[in-house]
This record gives C-alpha cells, sequence and structure tokens, in this order.
C-alpha cells in the first residue's frame, strides 16, 4: 500500500492509501494516529475528500466530519441604458425673415410663388427644399 497527501482536498491532513490499482482508502492523519475516514474508487474517493473536512465540535469535543458545499452563482452586472443624445434642432433657413418679407420678395422677383410656399414658410431646408435644390451649401 502506498500513502499520499491529497493536494485538493479542504482538510489538508487527508491522505489517499492505494489498496489496488482503483480502490482508495482516505485517512485523516495526524502526528500520532490514522483515521479511516471513506473508501470507495479512485475519483469518487478523491472527490469526497475534496469535499470534507474532519473537525472537532466545539461542545462536545467529538470529531465530525463536516462537508463543504461551495455555491456557484453568476453575479448579474446591471448595464445601464444610456439615454441616446436628444436630436439637434434643425436650424431653419430662414428664420430671420418675416413671412410678409418672404412673401413680398418671392412675389416680387420671380413671380407668384406663393402657391408653391407652405403655410409655415420658416421650415428646414431638408423639410421643404428636399428635392428643389441642393442644401449642402445652407447651414
Amino acid at each position: 500500500m502506498s500513502l499520499h497527501r491529497l493536494d485538493k482536498a479542504k482538510d489538508k491532513r487527508f491522505w489517499s492509501v492505494r489498496v489496488s490499482s482503483d480502490l482508495r482508502l482516505i485517512v485523516h492523519r495526524t502526528s500520532d494516529s490514522l483515521l479511516l475516514c471513506y473508501v470507495d474508487h479512485h475519483d469518487k474517493a478523491y472527490a469526497w475528500a475534496e469535499r470534507r473536512k474532519l473537525e472537532t465540535h466545539p461542545t462536545t469535543g467529538a470529531a465530525q466530519l463536516v462537508e463543504i458545499r461551495e455555491r456557484l452563482q453568476e453575479i448579474v452586472v446591471p448595464a445601464y441604458v444610456q439615454q441616446p443624445p436628444a436630436p439637434a434642432e434643425k436650424k431653419l433657413l430662414l428664420a430671420h425673415v418675416s413671412d410678409e418679407e418672404l412673401l413680398r420678395s418671392t412675389t416680387r422677383r420671380r413671380g407668384n410663388y406663393a402657391a408653391a410656399i407652405p403655410g409655415d414658410l420658416k421650415v428646414s431646408c431638408a423639410t421643404w427644399l428636399q428635392g428643389r435644390i441642393p442644401c449642402d451649401g445652407f447651414p
């Protein structure tokens, strides 16, 4: 039989004793004693030892095997939604000119275009002039 320390065990005093090619004894080894704790096939015995510790009961002083249960919990980090920036206010192409002045200059220089001008004369370049003339040069 061979004896070796279990590296992944929670209790650093757990050792494995090889009985056969597959069977293992799990023992708790101190300087003056060996306590047989568990017997099983290789993988099951090692898994058992990884989840247990041998402790002394605080009141009675008796030895007790304590199972350590680890719980994996996914922590959800809240993602803060950023508000999209408010759309920029469209500049009105002729906002500085009064409606009456627009009508006068339009009818005086180019004939009577009053029917082609929408009711609200101070429209944005993109809405009223779209398709009529290129807007690239206007603010």
